[in-house]
């Protein structure tokens, strides 16, 4: 039997990875990174940051599913990603917000301060979010390492 070639997007680093790629590219877009109105960036934000919260549950449920995370873990992961479900909403009404105001020809100064504010915010929830899998993977690792060492050790004596 051949061994299957692995990619850099199979197995828990290739997933953080492409998760931290998209948090990178959420923020860069954010920041102004990329061409457009305050509108089409914050349409682009809200598309990365839906795909990252989408690959981030995945993640999560796949992860349980296959005993690598208990309930606990779980639940907190949750906590995190109904903040995120609220920023995002959140910054979907202003950006529906600020286009009625934009197609009704209303000054758009304030609109436009307070489109930043939200996209920033959900921008800091989706990290949150990715940070908190980055973190539980980390503890986990640490977990595995320490069982493994402390087998050894059992082993040896």
């Amino acid at each position: 039997m051949v061994p299957r070639r692995r990619t850099m997007f199979q197995g828990r680093k290739g997933v953080m990875a492409v998760m931290s790629m998209m948090l990178v590219m959420g923020m860069v877009m954010a920041c102004g990174g990329c061409a457009g109105t305050p509108l089409e960036k914050g349409y682009d934000v809200l598309n990365v940051s839906d795909t990252v919260y989408g690959a981030t549950m995945t993640y999560i449920g796949d992860q349980y599913k296959a005993g690598k995370l208990d309930e606990a873990d779980r639940d907190k992961v949750r906590v995190y990603a109904k903040k995120f479900k609220v920023a995002w909403k959140a910054a979907q009404a202003a950006l529906i917000t600020y286009k009625q105001m934009q197609d009704a020809g209303e000054d758009l100064t304030q609109q436009d301060a307070i489109l930043q504010t939200v996209i920033s915010s959900l921008l800091k929830a989706q990290t949150l979010l990715t940070e908190y899998v980055e973190i539980t993977e980390a503890a986990k690792a640490r977990e595995a390492a320490e069982a493994a060492k402390a087998e050894v050790k059992g082993g040896d004596g």
